[in-house]
């Protein structure tokens, strides 16, 4: 990898990612590799003084000499997550807006470079059960576990759909992205990427029983959330 090729390449340009963890990582390890091929690397900065590490949200780091700027916009649906429509049954605490892309959409659009990812939290845990906490507890090996119960469900309009499943809504969420992404990109003038999930990811569990537990409880309507 020749990172001043790189950056003399990108010089004056906007290179964006969006996503999850899993695309905060390939950030950090972009600014890592980049950093290889900048003399002085006090010339780079976090735009708006914001510390990188236990920060959520939106960063953007700065390579003064090559004024190139890398940015990170945590959203890991891409779509909006938001409060529920008015006379929604109390069991929904919140919503997945799967017809409706994140506001920071509207700062991705001018960028040279964007690369996207979601998938990892597409799934019943990290959706379906994320919100309300009940008081019972199990032991799981050495692991202490708690119940998570339904609160988060999908909208489409002002219509929440109680019986709508994750797979379902993450296929019209890129539905969303892709009209988007057809609408505002010009091919011409930017390079866009998407990734889906990793190949594997067990949620920091090694151990061979655990992982068989979780396999085989995954599909019942609670999950369970280690702390």
């Amino acid at each position: 990898f020749n990172a001043s090729d790189f950056l003399d390449r990108t010089r004056n340009g906007r290179i964006v990612f969006a996503g999850d963890s899993i695309g905060r990582n390939q950030w950090e390890s972009l600014l890592c590799m980049l950093s290889q091929g900048v003399s002085n690397h006090s010339t780079i900065r976090e735009e708006y003084g914001n510390p990188i590490t236990k920060h959520n949200g939106f960063l953007s780091m700065r390579f003064d000499e090559h004024n190139l700027t890398i940015e990170y916009y945590r959203t890991p649906y891409l779509v909006t997550v938001s409060r529920p429509p008015k006379n929604t049954l109390k069991d929904v605490r919140g919503t997945i807006r799967v017809d409706m892309l994140h506001w920071y959409s509207e700062k991705w659009a001018a960028a040279d470079v964007l690369v996207f990812n979601a998938g990892h939290w597409w799934n019943h845990y990290k959706t379906l059960d994320m919100y309300v906490q009940s008081s019972g507890t199990i032991t799981l090996s050495f692991l202490l576990v708690v119940r998570i119960c339904r609160g988060i469900y999908f909208q489409e309009g002002g219509t929440v759909n109680m019986s709508m499943g994750v797979m379902e809504a993450f296929r019209r969420s890129l539905e969303t992205w892709k009209l988007w992404a057809t609408l505002k990109l010009d091919p011409a003038t930017s390079f866009t990427f998407f990734r889906s999930y990793s190949p594997v990811h067990y949620r920091q569990v090694f151990d061979r029983d655990t992982i068989s537990f979780l396999w085989q409880h995954w599909q019942y309507t609670c999950a369970y959330k280690y702390i």
